[in-house]
């Protein structure tokens, strides 16, 4: 995966596209496994293959509206993004079976969520959630 640049509250093009790059990442990696012996019979095959779509779906929506963070505590919600993205990412590289953790899809899902809407409080606390998944 990429390393994803610090970005400011409202991203430049190349910063968006870097945190698209760590996103798909993310989506092959599960798809992966979505793939495999083990993830054609897990019992949350389906839940994997929806958060894969909201995935997906948020980085549509980046790719083609921006991402714009506004409002109070918008440098510590991109801090939180850059912090969380990073550490899921050598996380991945550390623990191959992250892609097959559904709690740690799923608050990933989230916060992508909340980049998307570009609330900083969400982006927070999503980004805390997922930080003490890993």
């Amino acid at each position: 995966m990429s390393t994803t640049p610090t970005i400011n509250p409202n991203p430049n093009s190349d910063e968006i596209l870097a945190l698209c790059k760590d996103t798909l990442g993310i989506v092959v990696a599960v798809q992966a496994y979505l793939s495999s012996p083990k993830g054609l019979t897990d019992s949350n095959h389906d839940n994997f293959f929806k958060l894969q779509m909201i995935l997906v779906m948020e980085v549509r929506r980046w790719s083609g509206n921006g991402i714009q963070i506004a409002g109070q505590g918008a440098g510590a919600a991109i801090d939180s993004i850059n912090h969380t993205v990073d550490l899921l990412k050598k996380t991945i590289a550390i623990r191959k079976k992250i892609s097959h953790d559904l709690s740690i899809i799923t608050a990933f899902a989230d916060l992508a969520v909340s980049i998307g809407t570009g609330n900083p409080v969400d982006i927070i606390k999503n980004g805390l959630a997922l930080t003490n998944l890993l």
